[in-house]
């Protein structure tokens, strides 16, 4: 093997190895045993998983079959990485500054994928609606589920942002041109993107809804408060009727309607939930 083929190893192996802790036993919390295990070196099983990252070091782009001197390769890869811990290499600055940052990207990985999964099985997958509860929901709301409202909006982040906004208003300036200024260099000229035109009752956001319906055309809200630090300042246009409109027309709507609002209800409780019962520092910085 000549010299330059085994500096390339070395270092392939330092970045392979960032994401093991220790030796060659693997970390707690690992997965199930893996599958596709092609060898096992002093205990540690390697597979075609491993056999494609290794590739990538050398050039083949990950797609290289898992041939025997890939295994080969790989093998010595593990031998040199086992080594390299006994001797206590693994303190190496440079190679912690690298395994710092390959680690902070699988854990982000990790707590995206899993958060997808946790929202999916144990919020989305507990939400039921029945006919029962849309024909109340209908009952309760039928005036304004038969009444389409014509609606101008101006969204903020951030409270301070919206309350600058709202006193632009308060001051006299137009909601067009108010609306206009918070949107602009993202939103090409003439274009009106703030006025949603008609919408029926299942459009109209959670928060909307107890505001929308209670004021007169021309009349503007006060700051109406969302999810996750959106403010809203709404001004109806126009009201009319929604001749179209009946249980049956309407039940689709009102399904997603509730379900998205018990969604939201959950996520919400949820997210208390974890923080109430969670011990959270955050170090103060240093001096």
């Amino acid at each position: 093997m000549r010299i330059g083929a085994r500096a390339s190893i070395v270092l392939a192996v330092l970045l392979l190895g960032c994401g093991r802790q220790g030796g060659p036993a693997r970390g707690k919390g690992s997965a199930a045993t893996p599958t596709g295990v092609l060898v096992v070196v002093n205990g540690v099983a390697l597979t075609e998983d491993d056999v494609k990252l290794a590739s990538r070091g050398e050039g083949h782009g990950g797609e290289a079959p898992a041939a025997p001197a890939g295994i080969d390769t790989l093998v010595l890869q593990e031998l040199v990485y086992q080594r390299a811990l006994a001797l206590g290499l693994d303190q190496d600055a440079a190679y912690q500054k690298k395994r710092q940052a390959i680690d902070a990207q699988a854990s982000a990985l990790k707590r995206r994928e899993l958060g997808e999964v946790f929202f999916r099985k144990e919020i989305l997958g507990k939400v039921e609606v029945s006919d029962d509860d849309v024909r109340r929901y209908y009952d309760a709301h039928r005036k304004e589920i038969e009444t389409e409202v014509h609606v101008l909006q101006i969204m903020k982040h951030g409270r301070a942002q919206a309350q600058a906004a709202l006193s632009e208003l308060e001051g006299g300036k137009p909601f067009a041109e108010v609306a206009a200024a918070t949107l602009a260099g993202v939103v090409p000229r003439g274009q009106t993107p703030w006025d949603l035109g008609f919408l029926r009752w299942p459009q109209l956001p959670a928060a909307w809804r107890g505001v929308v319906d209670k004021l007169s055309p021309g009349q503007r809200s006060p700051l109406v408060a969302g999810p996750r630090e959106r403010y809203w300042i709404l001004q109806v246009v126009e009201r009319r009727p929604d001749k179209t409109a009946s249980f049956d027309s309407m039940r689709r709507g009102l399904i997603e309607l509730l379900k998205r609002d018990r969604v939201e209800e959950m996520q919400t409780r949820t997210e208390k939930a974890l923080r109430d019962g969670a011990s959270i520092v955050h170090p103060s910085p240093r001096g």
